[in-house]
């Protein structure tokens, strides 16, 4: 019988050889009887991945593996520790085009390129009715959105829904046209918990400076702290968003400011009024 959480703690433990880490993934492979264990075999396989001595092929293997033994979810995790080509090479043995099924275990990786996002937009979400896209395919659409590598093409025939909107707005390849909607949504957000307000505010790949002018940050610090006509939450967000490690030290300073709330502050002079 097979205990995954004592091969977990071996390879937490050891600089395993390339061979070890193959016999592993043979004995996993073959495994008929397998103990009760808090770790699974992805687990297992995303923690080998990240050994020094995993190469392309080994992850190429455990994920095979994963996909034949129908243990398909989460593998795109597996395949992030990897590079583009074997993310390729899975992609054309399991991804057949009369067979697209399988691309929604791996879409979500960091390697789908724009062409094979298409094709998954084509197949599951291009005419895809409104009940269809509120009982699960909602969520794909939304994954598709925000990937690093959504095509600008898909991007910008989606900035007339609020929920597409909220997942743009976790894009870090979000097109110009796309900001702009973002932010225009953004500034007057009424959707559930401000969503696409939040989400912006929180999108690291975009500099804290270009949301500020996109959002007239300056305004909505106004509303919130001198008129004080802003939501409470929506309050919040912004004193998340001044807290981001690029927000200028002029601007944590006038959100001291406003507050007397020393976290605002960079972290040494946090530290000499904690002396």
């Amino acid at each position: 019988m097979i205990d995954i959480d004592k091969i977990v703690d071996e390879v937490t433990q050891n600089d395993l050889t390339l061979d070890t880490l193959k016999k592993i993934v043979e004995l996993i492979h073959n495994g008929t009887s397998f103990k009760n264990s808090k770790n699974t075999s992805l687990d297992l396989y995303i923690l080998m991945s990240t050994q020094k001595n995993a190469n392309a092929a080994l992850i190429y293997k455990m994920v095979s593996s994963q996909l034949e033994s129908y243990r398909p979810q989460g593998v795109f995790r597996i395949l992030d520790n990897s590079n583009k080509t074997t993310f390729d090479k899975i992609w054309k043995k399991f991804v057949p085009s009369d067979n697209i099924y399988q691309s929604l275990n791996l879409f979500k990786s960091q390697f789908t390129d724009e062409s094979q996002l298409v094709q998954v937009w084509n197949n599951y979400i291009k005419g895809a009715t409104k009940a269809a896209l509120r009982n699960g395919m909602g969520s794909i659409k939304a994954d598709i959105l925000s990937h690093n590598n959504c095509p600008h093409s898909i991007m910008n025939r989606q900035l007339k829904n609020s929920e597409s909107l909220m997942a743009i707005a976790r894009s870090a390849n979000i097109s110009d046209k796309a900001f702009k909607t973002v932010c225009d949504y953004a500034m007057v957000d009424r959707s559930t918990n401000n969503a696409i307000f939040s989400n912006l505010l929180r999108n690291k790949s975009i500099s804290w400076d270009k949301i500020s002018d996109g959002v007239e940050m300056k305004r909505l610090v106004k509303e919130a702290y001198v008129d004080k006509t802003s939501t409470a939450q929506k309050k919040a967000y912004i004193n998340v968003f001044f807290r981001r490690t690029d927000a200028p030290d002029t601007a944590r300073y006038t959100m001291y400011k406003l507050t007397d709330d020393i976290t605002f502050l960079p972290q040494e002079i946090c530290d000499l009024f904690l002396v």
